[in-house]
């Protein structure tokens, strides 16, 4: 679905869930959005990718409903961890 930040962040703004980027002093870049009541952070452009072709793809499918994104339950979507060779 998307290939690059600026679609998936640009994505986020136009659903309405807040997207922020944070640079660190290293030189990190994070990801945040606005969901289930709080910011959830992501800490690589490959894992806010994922989660937003994954959170998007679920909800066009059907299974999130736009309003249900302040409820806790969907507030995390679990992705497959490479540390754990998941990928």
């Amino acid at each position: 679905m998307f290939t690059t930040v600026d679609d998936a962040y640009n994505a986020c703004e136009a659903a309405g869930l807040e997207p922020r980027i944070q640079h660190g002093g290293l030189g990190e870049t994070s990801y945040w959005v606005y969901l289930g009541g709080s910011y959830i952070s992501y800490w690589s452009d490959r894992q806010f990718l994922s989660w937003a072709n994954a959170y998007f793809a679920l909800l066009e499918a059907g299974g999130l409903d736009e309003d249900d994104t302040d409820s806790d339950k969907d507030a995390f979507i679990i992705l497959p961890s490479a540390a754990r060779g998941e990928v």
